[in-house]
């Protein structure tokens, strides 16, 4: 009996600790990204933190869209270039994208803007 208890605390760990998903409250900025096969790697309707984490040097485009709110994009630790122009966004926070090397927010609705503590961004466009 033990066993197998063991086994099903095992597996129900597995289970959590693979499958936590991104919170995108932007119905738009998640289709944008459910659409795009880098990044929704298993098709399943939902962004994984593996699968955001994953995002490295494929460079991320979310021009020309109606996404109001990028909240969600804190868990892409990894991308290297954000590309965004011609949505309608307020605020940007990207304290947690240290790897960021070039952002591109031009032609939104920008109002704030946080960057990451990092010495890696080379170009920004605001």
């Amino acid at each position: 009996m033990k066993p197998l208890l063991f086994f099903c605390a095992c597996l129900c760990f597995s289970v959590t600790s693979f499958s936590q998903i991104v919170t995108i409250p932007d119905p738009e900025f998640k289709q944008r990204l459910l659409n795009n096969s880098a990044i929704n790697t298993n098709g399943d309707g939902e962004i994984q933190v593996s699968e955001a984490e994953a995002l490295g040097n494929v460079q991320l485009n979310l021009g020309q869209g109606e996404i109001s709110d990028l909240r969600g994009l804190e868990a892409f630790v990894n991308l290297k270039n954000l590309y965004s122009f011609g949505n309608l966004f307020t605020e940007v926070d990207l304290t947690d994208l240290v790897s960021l090397e070039i952002v591109s927010v031009l032609e939104n609705q920008v109002e704030s803007i946080v960057f990451p503590n990092s010495t890696n961004l080379k170009e920004i466009y605001i």
